[in-house]
């Protein structure tokens, strides 16, 4: 599903500079595309929504939200967002570096002296390579990290402080759910604020965001085990990682907050860097490229293209943004899209097509 939301993406934004396109039969198009991807899965609940700075240009609501598959997804329906969630941490990250609280080449122990990682190049881990996924760390500490009672994100530290480096920061790519949960705790070592009410007080609130917030299964959409018998999803300790819950309508908010560059959130220099690519040339990067808390995709016909990816046990979710054509130069993105599913592993009821909150004009075209 991951796969066909980046190529869907990729195309819709290529078609953005061509010339004026019908949005109505594009979105009954990829409309269908979905739901016989959603068959073939098992996928029961999906929402999707292409924007730009100041419109949704295509709005998918597909299948169930409930145990009894009566009630159907929208726009408010809440889902998991798993790591997509790092974006949002990254996002806090940048803000407090432009209040002059955090700079991205210092140390990680500068913030938290506690970070007593067993190796010998533990001050070469920076806020930057944690970001990057590029300080050593390991991948995950998988004790305690879902239950249904999980300890305190803070407890991640002292697990961290048991391991040992992976390898020496700075030298490769190495996926670290641990990292990000380490700067939740920079942000609440320098904020003095908690991680989960800074995110919320500092980056959701401001841009209205009211619906979104952690561990939030009671209030979010049904989820399935195999064998279709309903299942809560597990509670994650690492929150600052992947433990958001959000809907359409609020991560449409944050999208356009990027597209527009809110400066109510940074300052477009802080937009600049957190898209710059990072470790350029690192030979055991081979063919990858990254972005501060982003991946970057180069798609034929749509250019550059930056995405993050997210799972948990049933939910599974996407975000992405990209910009192509020289016109605009200062603008990073110039389309956003997010996608957000919960998946079931034996076939169910074929979900309906839902028009009520999906775009629909014969007027609107993808174009500027």
């Amino acid at each position: 599903m991951r796969q066909l939301f980046i190529s869907v993406f990729a195309v819709l934004l290529s078609l953005s500079v061509s010339a004026r396109i019908n949005t109505q039969d594009f979105e009954q198009e990829y409309r269908e595309r979905f739901e016989c991807r959603m068959k073939k899965s098992h996928t029961l609940g999906l929402s999707f929504a292409l924007v730009s700075k100041d419109s949704v240009i295509v709005q998918y609501n597909l299948g169930y939200s409930d145990e009894e598959l009566t009630e159907q997804v929208t726009s408010r329906t809440l889902f998991g967002l798993g790591s997509v969630t790092k974006v949002l941490t990254g996002a806090a990250v940048m803000q407090l570096q432009g209040q002059g609280l955090i700079e991205l080449d210092s140390s990680l122990q500068k913030y938290l002296p506690n970070f007593e990682i067993k190796g010998d190049h533990r001050d070469e881990v920076t806020v930057r390579r944690v970001m990057t996924h590029h300080a050593g760390l390991p991948s995950d500490i998988v004790k305690g990290m879902f239950t249904q009672y999980p300890e305190p994100y803070e407890r991640t530290l002292g697990y961290i402080n048991d391991e040992y480096l992976a390898m020496r920061p700075g030298q490769v790519r190495a996926y670290s759910n641990p990292g990000y949960t380490l700067l939740g705790h920079m942000i609440k070592s320098v904020s003095g604020i908690s991680y989960p009410t800074y995110l919320n007080d500092s980056v959701l609130l401001k841009l209205g965001i009211n619906e979104s917030g952690f561990n939030l299964r009671e209030r979010a959409s049904a989820t399935f085990d195999n064998k279709g018998k309903s299942q809560q999803e597990a509670l994650l300790r690492d929150i600052p990682a992947g433990s958001l819950y959000s809907n359409m309508q609020d991560m449409v908010l944050f999208l356009q907050a990027y597209l527009n560059q809110d400066e109510d959130l940074f300052s477009k220099e802080a937009y600049r860097q957190i898209f710059e690519e990072q470790h350029k040339g690192l030979p055991l990067n081979f063919d990858d490229h990254y972005a501060l808390g982003w991946a970057i995709a180069h798609e034929e016909y749509a250019g550059k293209v930056y995405t993050h990816t997210g799972a948990m046990m049933y939910f599974n979710s996407a975000i992405a943004g990209g910009r192509i054509g020289r016109r605009s130069p200062d603008q990073l993105f110039r389309r956003g899209a997010i996608l957000s599913t919960h998946d079931v592993g034996v076939e169910r009821p074929s979900p309906p097509i839902r028009t009520t909150d999906s775009t629909r004009s014969n007027d609107r075209i993808i174009s500027e």
